[in-house]
């Protein structure tokens, strides 16, 4: 790995601690209405999901919780799934799942349905360390969301929408994305809808 590359980790890292310590330091109940108002937002920007799939995930280190909106979306019709690592470097695969079926731990300790319905999204909620305004995210480092996306979106018979939640204080105004991020369609945040500049980029 050379020098540059080295010097670039470290610093996503160090952003990642940041970001991560930043979360910690909020309330309880400024999160709780910071939540609500994210899932209205992101409700409101999904639209009508009655013939939609929807990837959610099962919130870790505090991130934005999807379950009511889940609920909400079940309702309307909408199928949901959760994500699951099957190996390192690969991408993620989604398995059906129905609110209020039971979960196990999974790859990371990370909740997974028990029951192991292979699907394809076209909807995927997506959770976002960082992000910029262009659409580009900052995860944990382990890909698997870019991998996802990257393979998702090479079948073009099959359109996908890429949806990011974040919170506010995630907004990062110098991120230099590596040349494997791939930008999403929009990022909801509790106060905005973020529409993703690189899209339309040439």
């Amino acid at each position: 790995m050379s020098d540059s590359r080295i010097a670039r980790e470290l610093a996503r890292n160090a952003l990642r601690r940041r970001l991560i310590e930043s979360r910690q330091q909020v309330s309880e109940p400024q999160r709780a209405a910071a939540n609500e108002a994210m899932l209205a937002r992101l409700a409101d920007h999904a639209g009508d999901v009655a013939r939609e799939l929807i990837a959610i995930y099962w919130p870790i280190r505090n991130e934005p919780q999807l379950e009511p909106l889940a609920r909400q979306w079940a309702g309307q019709g909408a199928g949901l799934a959760l994500p699951v690592v099957d190996a390192v470097a690969q991408p993620l695969r989604f398995v059906r799942w129905r609110h209020g079926d039971p979960l196990v731990p999974g790859a990371y300790g990370i909740a997974r349905p028990v029951h192991d319905e292979t699907v394809r999204p076209t909807l995927i909620v997506i959770p976002c360390l960082g992000f910029d305004r262009r659409g580009y995210r900052l995860g944990y480092g382990g890909g698997f969301y870019d991998r996802t996306i990257a393979a998702l979106q090479a079948d073009t018979s099959l359109p996908i929408r890429t949806v990011g939640v974040a919170w506010d204080e995630a907004l990062i105004d110098d991120f230099v994305p590596l040349p494997t991020d791939l930008p999403l369609d929009a990022v909801i945040t509790p106060s905005a809808v973020v529409a993703a500049q690189a899209k339309g980029a040439s």
